[in-house]
């Protein structure tokens, strides 16, 4: 009886194992966002918070691709240990606070201190060869606690009806 409870056991811990590496094998391939940085966007001219983007113009259904960061890190933390917290939404006007990306923004993948957004971007009732402008949002915050370490950046795409 002890003998079978003890393959029970190890089988259960197997199968958890198993059940916990499947979220690890969705990494993300760093290779797609080896782009040069000429489309970016700070949120002001002395902003920290810089996103890189693949291209301004996507086609209706395309896959944006973008990397979200602090241009001067080190002004803000030293520590290597430290990991900011990255979010973004997309956004349908200006009214959208800040504090909606935090409470409904979806996490980038964050690797270091970059956070890396890969997207597929559709619009149903786009028709061929019309032309949206889009937003989308991203908040980078540091745990810090003493001091305000929360940076905003929007970002502007078009999207083209195919």
């Amino acid at each position: 009886m002890v003998k079978k409870i003890l393959y029970l056991f190890i089988l259960i811990c197997l199968a958890s194992c198993d059940y916990l590496n499947k979220g690890e094998s969705k990494k993300i391939d760093l290779t797609e966002f080896h782009f040069p940085p000429s489309h970016e966007t700070a949120s002001h001219p002395f902003s920290f918070a810089f996103i890189f983007s693949e291209s301004d113009t996507l086609i209706n259904g395309d896959t944006l691709r973008a990397k979200i960061f602090l241009a001067n890190r080190h002004h803000v933390y030293t520590a290597d240990t430290l990991k900011p917290i990255i979010k973004y939404k997309f956004v349908k006007e200006f009214s959208d606070t800040s504090w909606n990306l935090i409470q409904n923004g979806i996490h980038a993948k964050v690797i270091k201190d970059t956070g890396y957004v890969k997207v597929i971007v559709r619009e149903d009732n786009l028709r061929k060869g019309e032309l949206v402008k889009k937003k989308w949002r991203s908040r980078v915050a540091i745990p810090l606690e003493d001091m305000d370490t929360t940076f905003l950046v929007e970002k502007e795409f078009i999207l083209v009806g195919n």
